[in-house]
């Protein structure tokens, strides 16, 4: 994990390592794989620096496309319906707790628990009409 929780070039390359390759069907100890494999990521950097490209590229069942910056309303079209409803949805839940939430030593809103996040989600999913 980076200190910062952001993504990182090395992040991204663990991320294809041990999830991607993974459920690819890939055996790291023939290093092959039975399936073909891609990924679809967005420009951000650390999807599209020289290292995660040579990488993916050194690996002949992966492909990777990178979504052009700016096409997020064309191309990932449930980020602008189902993901932004469900935040507004979840948003709600997290005001209504800081309106009440207990206070801590330096006056700030005690943070919610893992579990309450959680029953947000839910809640908030079961929110969002299904058409």
């Amino acid at each position: 994990m980076s200190e910062s929780a952001n993504s990182s070039k090395d992040l991204t390359n663990v991320y294809v390592k041990k999830i991607v390759l993974p459920a690819a069907g890939y055996n790291k100890e023939t290093g092959q794989c039975d399936n073909k494999a891609g990924l679809l990521w967005d420009d951000f950097k650390s999807h599209s620096c020289k290292e995660v490209k040579d990488f993916c590229q050194s690996l002949d069942f992966l492909g990777v496309d990178i979504i052009p910056g700016g096409l997020t309303p064309e191309a990932q079209p449930l980020d602008k319906v189902i993901n932004k409803v469900f935040k507004v949805y979840f948003r709600d839940f997290y005001d209504e707790y800081v309106l009440n939430a207990p206070i801590t030593e330096k006056g700030n809103p005690k943070p919610p628990s893992r579990q309450l996040l959680a029953t947000w989600v839910v809640k908030a999913w079961e929110k969002i009409p299904e058409q």
